[in-house]
């Protein structure tokens, strides 16, 4: 597990990311999404990582749900435009 770990491969890294995570997430614990998220930055990925507080694996919940699918949509706006501009 440790050799497929994202943080070895963040310096390889050039598109942007949005890291997503739930703080309460026993499966994938958040902290291994703040080293991936710092490791980008490290190395001059732009990076954006999300926690939130009451979730797990998967955000859930209302309103945090409402606030992943905002985050997700500006992200792809952003980053994937239509047309491809």
């Amino acid at each position: 597990m440790h050799a497929r770990s994202p943080v070895l491969h963040a310096s390889r890294v050039r598109t942007p990311c949005l890291s997503i995570a739930g703080a309460n997430d026993r499966a994938t614990p958040p902290g291994q999404a703040q080293e991936f998220h710092q490791a980008l930055l490290a190395n001059g990925v732009r990076s954006v990582l999300a926690v939130y507080p009451e979730e797990g694996h998967g955000i859930r919940a209302y309103p945090a749900t409402v606030d992943f699918v905002t985050r997700v949509t500006c992200w792809f706006e952003e980053h994937m435009p239509p047309g491809g501009s």
